[in-house]
């Protein structure tokens, strides 16, 4: 990696808002890309963190999930960090309110031209629910990482 000289300024880090896809069923047992990012390109050579910061409106039908898997993922790569919450005891018909930050590992490879993709999935257990597109949203950054 290369390094920086003394004095002179790291690149910029990305950031992104991005709405919920749609009003999207979730069903049990799939992820579903419930956001993306669009293409993300880093401004300078180097290695970034991809950081999601959620916050998901779920509708719950007559039965709660008994718990929800959400996930950040590069492309149609693997998962890069996961946060499940644990819904024992949770209503039925309600609308329900999470929120969560994801961080990945840093790496420099997805970010050079042409880019990629930071998609949000949603995981529920044993329930399908849906995510509603008003109050939904990430907060998608590209952190640099310091030199080494």
């Amino acid at each position: 990696m290369p390094s920086n000289l003394y004095g002179v300024a790291n690149a910029p880090n990305i950031a992104l808002t991005v709405p919920a896809i749609g009003n999207l069923a979730c069903n049990p047992g799939v992820e579903t890309n419930v956001m993306d990012s669009g293409v993300m390109i880093a401004p300078s050579q180097g290695f970034y963190y991809p950081v999601i910061q959620f916050q998901g409106v779920f509708s719950f039908g007559a039965s709660a999930p008994t718990g929800i898997v959400f996930a950040g993922r590069i492309g149609a790569g693997a998962d890069f960090a996961t946060w499940t919450a644990n819904l024992a005891g949770m209503a039925g018909s309600t609308f329900e309110w999470f929120n969560t930050t994801l961080i990945g590992p840093p790496s420099s490879v997805p970010w050079i031209s042409p880019g990629s993709h930071i998609f949000v999935t949603v995981n529920p257990t044993a329930q399908a629910i849906t995510i509603s597109n008003v109050g939904s949203y990430a907060a998608v950054f590209l952190i640099r990482a310091p030199d080494q």
